[in-house]
């Protein structure tokens, strides 16, 4: 057991391997599983309590991770204090599901897209977690839970989005984002990689050496984009196909 939180790296994770692929598999099954039986959790008389107990999952599995960085010294300012999009998302999504907010989940519609590009371009810091070690499954679930939560709020719940509350969204993403990278600048952080690039793409690493403001501009549109694009798909896939209560 000990050996299972342990802060050493065990069996190598490779991206897209076979650990990699099996929780992307989770990750896809458990949303096909929130649209399939979207009208049983919604009739359930015991929805509440499996929002509740969801949500204070979530939390504790982050409460968790924090344990495990401060028993291994790796428990830092930055990290208790993160400004990144995916734990910011997190505790909020944990507080609407248990609360069962509809208007803060309207407010977190754009703010879901980073658990998705976590999920497909894994970070876990410098070292590489696998299947044997706590902080890989931390990762994926805490990422792949506050997607869950929103898309169940979607599916299940029938919060859609309306105009106002998407450009609330947006506009509160982008306030958000530029008081991140203030922050970066002033504490020498890089919180939602703003400041340097999260992977080695050959066209990113072109943009960071020639400008480092440049690719702070550049990786904000992208992900603007990304965030919208990926919401409105969401969204149109759920207008066209399952509507309908």
């Amino acid at each position: 057991m000990n050996s299972f939180f342990s802060g050493e790296p065990g069996i190598p994770f490779r991206d897209y391997g076979f650990a990699h692929t099996v929780m992307i598999i989770v990750f896809i099954t458990v949303m096909v599983l929130i649209i399939r039986y979207r009208k049983v959790l919604r009739d359930n008389p015991r929805e509440k309590q499996f929002r509740i107990a969801a949500g204070i999952f979530a939390l504790l599995l982050e409460a968790g991770f924090k344990v495990w960085l401060f028993v291994y010294g790796r428990l830092t300012i930055s990290e208790l204090f993160s400004l990144d999009l995916c734990y910011i998302t997190l505790l909020l999504s944990s507080a609407a599901f248990i609360a069962g907010s509809r208007k803060l989940f309207s407010i977190l519609w754009f703010w879901w897209f980073g658990g998705f590009l976590s999920i497909l371009f894994p970070d876990m810091g410098t070292e590489s977690f696998s299947f044997d070690r706590f902080r890989f499954y931390h990762y994926f679930l805490v990422h792949s839970s506050f997607i869950w939560m929103n898309m169940y709020y979607l599916f299940v719940k029938q919060n859609v989005p309306t105009k106002k509350s998407a450009v609330q969204s947006l506009l509160l993403l982008i306030l958000l984002v530029f008081f991140t990278l203030s922050m970066d600048c002033i504490f020498k952080q890089n919180f939602m990689f703003l400041c340097d690039p999260p992977f080695d793409a050959d066209f990113i690493m072109r943009i960071y050496n020639y400008s480092h403001a440049a690719y702070s501009i550049i990786y904000f549109f992208l992900m603007a984009i990304v965030s919208i694009l990926s919401s409105s798909t969401l969204y149109f896939s759920y207008k066209k196909t399952i509507g309908q209560p």
